[in-house]
């Protein structure tokens, strides 16, 4: 089919193999999919994005993955339980934790939980203590 303008179907459209678009498209819509959206370059969303169910970020532990706005839990902070052997190697022989980050010690402060921070070199503890006040 070889069209100079806008081709105008008002009907469903079924292609049983492969459509490919050579250019840019654009939907005025929405977009059904019941199969994987495999995308070779860089996905670009302008508004609000909704992933229901689980989502890996990453495949490697090299992968970055960047944030340049807040981020908002539904659920509250989740911070990663450890133990103190598991947090040193992860950090030491690994390398994987970076300067600021933060873990749930389930051993950390002579064997009673603590919130660490990771300092580039060692974990330091926050140790917990009285509850806080709201006044």
């Amino acid at each position: 089919i070889s069209t100079g303008g806008d081709l105008i179907l008002d009907d469903d459209v079924v292609v049983e193999n492969t459509l490919r678009v050579k250019s840019t498209s654009d939907f005025d819509g929405n977009v059904n999919m019941d199969g994987n959206l495999q995308v070779d370059g860089t996905l670009d969303v302008d508004g609000t994005a909704t992933f229901n169910g689980n989502m890996t970020l990453g495949n490697a532990n090299t992968d970055t993955i960047t944030s340049t706005g807040k981020l908002v839990t539904s659920n509250g902070l989740k911070l990663t339980s450890l133990s103190t052997a598991t947090a040193n190697y992860l950090s030491g022989v690994l390398g994987i934790v970076e300067t600021g980050d933060i873990a749930y010690i389930t051993d950390g402060d002579s064997g009673n939980p603590c919130i660490g921070v990771y300092n580039g070199s060692s974990w330091k503890r926050i140790a917990l203590g009285s509850d806080i006040s709201s006044s």
